[in-house]
């Protein structure tokens, strides 16, 4: 069986651009590690309303239950339901910030990227000798100064993306192991 090199993926460019890019990918990476520990906090934050509407006693709770049953008592209302309430849309809203912040940073470094690599292929265009302009077949230099540039900033939205649901499943995975007896 013969295997043909020249298909296999090349992961140079990949690594070019996250070396090119690396304090704004590390942002969207801290962005994303801080999102999915407030998502997986979301989880055990009904953890509270669901203890005061039962009337359970949360005070003999481990670990991450204990963090967020003291939580509920930081926060100025007497009524443990009332409280609970406040905490958890207060994870809610937190979330949502977080979750919209982190987006809005991706969106924004994925059209930088985009804009800074057609930048860089019509600057070289423009350097070319006219000769390299008909060599070139036109669907050639259209491919390389329109298309090129979205593979590569699809590339990074979408290892983003994968990197946010693997991040994200991990943490609230920890989370329920940690409250489980």
């Amino acid at each position: 069986m013969h295997v043909d090199l020249s298909s296999r993926p090349r992961y140079s460019a990949i690594l070019y651009f996250l070396g090119r890019y690396r304090l704004k990918f590390f942002v969207i990476l801290l962005m994303t590690i801080v999102s999915s520990v407030v998502d997986s906090l979301s989880v055990v934050a009904f953890f509270p309303m669901f203890s005061s509407v039962l009337g359970a006693s949360q005070e003999e709770a481990p670990g991450v239950l204990g963090f967020v049953s003291q939580a509920v008592e930081i926060v100025p209302v007497t009524n443990p339901v009332a409280a609970a309430a406040v905490l958890l849309i207060g994870v809610f809203l937190a979330k949502t910030g977080l979750t919209l912040l982190r987006e809005i940073t991706t969106a924004y470094v994925v059209a930088k990227i985009h804009y800074e690599v057609k930048r860089n292929i019509i600057k070289r265009y423009e350097g070319a000798h006219y000769q390299y302009m008909l060599d070139n077949p036109q669907g050639a230099l259209l491919y390389g100064s329109l298309d090129a540039p979205s593979a590569v900033s699809a590339v990074m939205l979408t290892a983003s993306q994968m990197a946010t649901a693997t991040l994200r499943t991990l943490t609230i995975v920890i989370v329920l192991l940690t409250i489980l007896p």
